[in-house]
C-alpha cells in the first residue's frame, strides 16, 4: 500500500459515506417498490452520522438489524435487568455476534468489538458528562456539545468501518499506518481530488436536498412537497447515475455480500 496520510484519511471517510449511500439507498429502493403495492417497510436508516454517540449511531443505523439483535440476543442474555457488569458483557457479545454475522473473520470480529467496546466506554462515562455539561451550563442539545460530539463518533464510527472493509487485518492496520504518516502538500492533495470533482457537483446538492425536503415531509406530511422531491430526486439520481455509468467502475451493492 502506498498511499500517504492524506488519501488514507479522505480514503476511509469516504468508504464511510459509501457504505450508507449503498445501504440505504437499496433499502429506499425497496421501501419504495413496497410502497406501490401498498406495502409499508419499516425506516432502516435516520440520518446515522448526525449520530451524537455510538449508540445513538445503532438508533439510525441498520435499525430493523439493531432491533433483531435486542429483541433475540441481548434481552435473551438478561439485557440491563442481570447488573452492570453482566450488561456491559451482554452489549459486547450483541456485537461481536453482529461482526459475525457480517463475515466470520478476524476483522469482521473488530470491527464488532469496537462498537460494543466503545458503547461500554460511553455508559461508564454518561455520569461525568451529564456533571460537565450541567456545570458548563450547556445542555446536551447545544450545538457546542452536539457538534464535537458528532465528529467524535463519525471518527470513531470511519476507523471501525477500516476494518469492514479491509480484506485482512495486515491491510487494516496499513491503512491507520499509512494515516499518521506524512502528508503531501496541498497543491497534489487537490490534484489528486481533481479527477473525481465532477461527482460532488451532483452528490452535495442531492445529499443536502433529499436530507432536508425528507425531514420536511415527514414532520408535514405534505403530499405536494413529497411528489416535488420524488421528482427531483428522481432526476438527481439519473445525474449520479449517469456520472458513475462513465466512470466504468463496479456499481454492485456492497450490502449484496451480506
Amino acid at each position: 500500500m502506498n498511499a500517504d496520510g492524506f488519501s488514507a484519511v479522505v480514503a476511509a471517510v469516504m468508504y464511510s459515506f459509501l457504505i450508507l449511500f449503498d445501504f440505504s439507498g437499496y433499502t429506499d429502493i425497496a421501501i419504495g417498490s413496497a410502497s406501490l403495492f401498498g406495502i409499508k417497510l419499516s425506516e432502516n436508516f435516520d440520518s446515522p452520522y448526525t449520530a451524537v454517540s455510538v449508540r445513538d449511531f445503532w438508533k439510525r443505523w441498520h435499525i430493523t438489524l439493531t432491533k433483531w439483535l435486542t429483541r433475540y440476543i441481548y434481552i435473551p442474555l438478561g439485557g440491563s435487568r442481570k447488573g452492570t457488569v453482566r450488561r456491559y458483557i451482554n452489549i459486547f457479545i450483541v456485537f461481536i455476534v453482529s461482526g459475525f454475522w457480517h463475515g466470520p473473520t478476524l476483522n469482521f470480529i473488530i470491527w464488532g468489538a469496537i462498537h460494543g467496546i466503545t458503547q461500554i466506554i460511553e455508559i461508564l462515562f454518561a455520569p461525568l458528562s451529564s456533571r460537565i455539561c450541567k456545570a458548563s451550563g450547556s445542555g446536551k442539545r447545544s450545538l457546542i456539545w452536539k457538534i464535537p460530539a458528532v465528529i467524535r463518533t463519525f471518527i470513531t464510527v470511519t476507523a471501525a468501518w477500516v476494518f469492514f472493509r479491509a480484506d485482512t487485518l495486515e491491510n487494516a492496520l496499513l491503512v491507520f499506518k499509512a494515516m499518521i504518516s506524512p502528508w503531501a502538500y496541498p497543491e497534489i492533495m487537490i490534484s489528486r481530488c481533481m479527477p473525481d470533482i465532477t461527482y460532488l457537483y451532483v452528490m452535495i446538492p442531492a445529499i443536502i436536498f433529499t436530507t432536508v425536503t425528507g425531514k420536511l415531509c415527514k414532520k408535514n406530511k405534505s403530499t405536494g412537497l413529497a411528489l416535488v422531491t420524488a421528482v427531483l430526486s428522481a432526476w438527481l439520481v439519473i445525474l449520479t447515475g449517469a456520472v458513475s455509468a462513465g466512470s466504468g467502475s463496479d456499481n454492485t451493492f456492497i450490502y449484496f455480500n451480506f
